[in-house]
């Protein structure tokens, strides 16, 4: 019963915070279920396999496989992605090339996420 009575202070509490502080509680409660190996767990189990659909752009691409792969940094794999998408853009590089070396560099990512 206790446990119940605080989480629901806790809500109260969030609810009051401005949007900042309440991102900042979810940065730190993250930070915290990480250093316990709790979230991980969770996060590798919401990984949604996205099927690919017969026809689709590069950019569709990208949005399905980041949404598949939400616990991912989208920062560490942006450099990369950046530079396939390019190579079609830029190069004319075959675009079905692109979209599969787009979904192989998500799942390797993946990867050496589930690997820490």
């Amino acid at each position: 019963m206790a446990e119940y009575i605080r989480k629901r202070q806790l809500m109260r509490m969030y609810n009051r915070l401005g949007k900042r502080d309440q991102d900042r509680l979810f940065s730190f409660a993250r930070f915290m279920c990480q250093r316990q190996g709790k979230i991980k767990k969770r996060q590798s189990e919401m990984r949604r396999a996205i099927s690919r659909p017969k026809y689709q752009s590069r950019s569709e691409t990208a949005k399905n496989l980041r949404q598949g792969n939400s616990m991912l940094d989208i920062s560490t794999l942006l450099s990369e992605a950046s530079e396939l998408i390019s190579q079609h853009v830029m190069e004319g590089r075959d675009v079905n090339e692109v979209i599969d070396e787009l979904e192989m560099l998500f799942q390797n990512h993946y990867q050496n996420y589930e690997s820490d």
